[in-house]
C-alpha cells in the first residue's frame, strides 16, 4: 500500500513526519540538498509530503550539485530536477567549475559542494540547508573521529541543527537508518543514482563503512555509536552553557570586529571552559566556521594565562595580551580575506563576519576587502572617530573601494566615508552573552 507520493504509510505517517521535520517550522524558506542518492531522494519526497499537509509550511527549494567529475553526473542532476518538478518543487542545478585538484579530491569536492549550496542559500534568502545525513552516517562519523583522538565536540559528531554563518544546516534524518529510507524509494518505484565513489576504498569513509560491517559481527552496533554521539552532544551542550557564562563574565566584543578578554576572568575558569572561551572568540573574530586546532590552542592558552605578553597569531587572528586584557583582532596582510565584488543594492557576506551593502548610484562596481595599513593611512585624518583604536583593529576593518579609487569605511561616522554603504557584524551569536564595547 502506498500514499499519493509513494511513501510507506506505516513507517512514515503524519505524526512521525511532524516529529522529523519539526526543526523546519521556524524557517520561511529552506533548501533541500539532493545528490540523487537514495538518502537525499527520500529526504526530498518525505519533506514534500510533510510540507504539503501544512497551511503555513516553509517555501522549499531543491539544490543539486554537478561536480563535473563523472560522465553520468549531468544525467543524475537532471534526474533530480525532473523528480523535484514532478513533486511540485523548484530545483536548481549548481555546477562546480574550475580546476580539480590531483589529490584530496573528495574533500575538495565536499568543500566546493557546500560553498555552492551555502552561497545559493545566502543569495536567495534560504535560512536553512536541509541535509540527508542518517543514523548510519552518524555512526561512521563517530568512529572516524574516535580514530583521530577527538574529544567531546568531535564525538558528538553531527548535530541536528548547526549554524554556518547566516545559514543553518538541518539534519532531520539523523535518527533514521538508510534501509528505512530505501523503502521509501521502493514504494515509489524510484531508482537512485549509483555513485561508484561510495565503494572506492581509497576514501576513508568507505573503508570505515566496511570496517563497521566487520565490527558488527563482533557485537558493535551502529545505533550504539549513534547513542554515544547523542550523549556527547548532551555533554557538549552543558560545556557550552558554562562557556556562555564565562564569556559573559570576561569578554567584551565590538561590532568593529574585535574583542577583549579579561585575563583574570579567563584564568578563573577550569581549563576546559577557558579553552572554549578562547576558541569561540578566535572563530568569531577570525571569520572561521570551524574551531581551531586543539593542540595549537592548548599551547596558546598557556601563554595567555601566563606572565608573557608577547603577540601571538592563531586561526587568522592576532592576539595582543597586556597585563589585564587580551585584545583579539582579525589578522591582515597575507591572512586577510579575499576581496569580493558587491553590486549596487545587493548584500554580500564578506569574511564570514560582515554583511555589506552598497547603495545604488554610489558605484556600479565596488570591491570589499580589508582596509589594511595603506588604506588606513589614506583615511585616518578623516576618520577621527576611529583614530583612538589600535592599528590592528583599523587595518582589519572592511573597506569598500569604488571604481574611481575612493574608499568607503562604513564603520566611521564621517559622512564622506560611510555614504551609501551599510555594514553589520554577523558573528555575534558566537559570542553569546558578551558585553558590547561601546565606541
Amino acid at each position: 500500500m502506498r500514499d499519493a507520493d509513494g511513501t510507506s504509510p506505516e513507517r512514515f505517517s503524519g505524526d512521525h513526519l511532524d516529529g522529523l521535520f519539526k526543526p523546519l517550522t521556524r524557517y520561511s524558506h529552506v533548501a533541500l540538498a539532493v545528490s540523487g542518492g537514495p538518502d537525499s531522494l527520500a529526504l526530498m519526497m518525505l519533506a514534500r509530503r510533510w510540507n504539503a499537509g501544512r497551511n503555513n509550511g516553509p517555501v522549499m527549494s531543491v539544490l543539486t550539485v554537478d561536480h563535473g567529475l563523472r560522465a553520468a553526473a549531468g544525467d543524475e542532476t537532471r534526474m533530480v530536477r525532473d523528480l523535484a518538478n514532478r513533486l511540485g518543487l523548484e530545483c536548481e542545478i549548481l555546477v562546480w567549475h574550475g580546476q580539480k585538484p590531483d589529490s584530496g579530491l573528495q574533500d575538495a569536492a565536499r568543500r566546493a559542494r557546500y560553498d555552492l549550496l551555502e552561497n545559493w542559500c545566502r543569495e536567495n534568502g534560504a535560512e536553512a540547508l536541509v541535509l540527508a545525513h542518517t543514523c548510519d552516517d552518524q555512526s561512521e562519523t563517530v568512529l572516524m573521529r574516535f580514530l583521530r583522538g577527538s574529544g567531546v565536540d568531535g564525538l558528538s559528531a553531527m548535530s541536528q541543527t548547526t549554524t554556518q554563518g547566516v545559514v543553518d544546516f538541518v539534519r532531520p534524518l539523523l535518527g533514521i537508518e538508510k534501509k528505512d529510507l530505501a523503502s521509501v524509494l521502493e514504494h515509489e518505484g524510484v531508482h537512485a543514482a549509483n555513485d561508484p565513489s561510495n565503494r572506492d576504498t581509497r576514501f576513508e569513509r568507505v573503508r570505515l563503512r566496511q570496517a563497521l560491517c566487520v565490527l558488527e559481527s563482533h557485537g558493535l552496533q551502529r545505533d550504539a555509536l549513534a547513542r554515544t554521539a547523542r550523549r556527547m552532544e548532551s555533554a557538549r551542550e552543558a560545556l557550552e552553557h558554562f562557556t556562555d557564562r564565562a564569556i559573559a563574565d570576561s569578554v567584551r566584543w565590538s561590532p568593529l570586529g574585535y574583542c577583549e578578554i579579561g585575563r583574570a576572568g579567563l584564568g578563573a575558569n577550569v581549563r576546559e571552559i577557558g579553552l572554549r572561551v578562547v576558541s569561540r572568540c578566535l572563530s568569531a573574530i577570525g571569520g572561521q566556521v570551524y574551531p581551531c586546532n586543539w593542540d595549537a590552542l592548548n599551547l596558546l592558552y598557556d601563554t595567555l594565562i601566563g606572565a608573557q605578553t608577547g603577540r601571538q597569531t592563531l586561526h587568522n587572528c592576532l592576539l595582543q595580551p597586556t597585563a589585564d586584557t587580551i585584545l583579539i583582532t582579525r589578522e591582515t596582510g597575507s591572512r586577510s580575506a579575499d576581496p569580493m565584488t558587491v553590486e549596487p543594492d545587493k548584500t554580500i557576506q564578506w569574511d564570514n563576519r560582515y554583511k555589506i551593502c552598497v547603495a545604488h548610484g554610489i558605484s556600479n562596481l565596488a570591491t570589499v576587502g580589508a582596509l589594511e595599513a595603506e588604506g588606513w593611512r589614506q583615511v585616518k585624518e578623516r576618520a577621527h572617530d576611529l583614530s583612538h583604536l589600535p592599528g590592528a583593529v583599523c587595518h582589519a576593518l572592511p573597506a569598500v573601494r569604488l571604481e574611481d579609487g575612493r574608499i568607503r569605511v562604513p564603520h566611521s561616522t564621517c559622512a564622506e566615508l560611510n555614504e551609501g554603504v551599510m555594514v553589520e557584524f554577523t558573528d555575534r551569536d558566537l559570542l553569546r552573552g558578551a558585553d558590547q564595547i561601546r565606541q
